[in-house]
């Protein structure tokens, strides 16, 4: 067997694309989600109620809300919306 590239602490992670992927940390009705690089450092914060993978350099965020609002949005892999 080899040696792990990326520890499992994640609880859900999808594919990469751009060089990051998305992982959630916690359960899935209240889990929260960030990105993480090739080599797992967090590059996106786990703050997001949804992340999508990247594409040209922008990922696919729900943002937290409160009243019941669905606020989308756009981030770089800064974070930045």
């Amino acid at each position: 067997m080899g040696d792990w590239v990326i520890r499992p602490t994640w609880n859900r992670a999808l594919g990469f694309r751009g060089g990051v992927a998305p992982v959630m940390k916690g359960s899935m009705d209240s889990g929260l989600w960030g990105c993480i690089d090739s080599v797992g450092n967090v590059v996106v914060e786990t703050s997001y109620e949804l992340a999508m993978p990247f594409f040209d350099g922008l990922g696919l965020f729900r943002i937290l809300s409160t009243g019941g609002d669905m606020r989308i949005g756009l981030a770089n892999l800064f974070g930045s919306l």
